[in-house]
């Protein structure tokens, strides 16, 4: 999916609302340009005619693309080094599925449906608070919680 044309009046965080309404579920999306978004995780490329220092941030910067020896203490690859991006990005990717990993796991109808930590944090403090008066003194005690919802036909 390519949106070209001018941004105009829009807001950084556009691409992001657009992202999580059009893409909701992929595991990653690559997005070219708005730098400005603080919340977008970067990989910049760096080329000799064109560019001559990283411009993002250290805590946004996740790798560089370059042609020519910058210094960072990201990982480094060269232009055609597509399979090892390719090979690190999964690896990004299989690092941040494991933060959202075992608190919350929602299906529906069986089909698995991701949750971010946010909406993990919320659903597990809510059914923590709701559950926890039933049947335990101790809300740490409690090790798993399993419900299931069907709805009446």
């Amino acid at each position: 999916v390519a949106f070209v044309g001018n941004r105009g009046g829009e807001k950084s965080s556009d691409i992001v609302r657009m992202i999580k309404l059009l893409f909701h579920g992929f595991d990653i999306v690559l997005v070219e340009g708005f730098s400005e978004e603080q919340s977008i995780k970067r990989i910049e490329v760096i080329r000799k005619e064109i560019s001559q220092q990283i411009i993002s941030s250290p805590d946004r910067l996740i790798a560089v693309i370059s042609d020519k020896n910058i210094r960072t203490r990201k990982p480094i690859f060269e232009l055609g080094e597509v399979p090892e991006i390719v090979d690190f990005l999964e690896k990004v990717m299989d690092e941040k599925k494991k933060e959202y990993k075992g608190a919350v796991k929602v299906t529906i109808n069986g089909e698995k449906v991701f949750l971010n930590k946010f909406l993990q944090d919320i659903m597990k403090g809510l059914t923590l608070a709701m559950v926890s008066p039933l049947r335990r003194k101790n809300r740490e005690d409690i090790k798993e919680i399993a419900i299931k919802v069907t709805q009446a036909e």
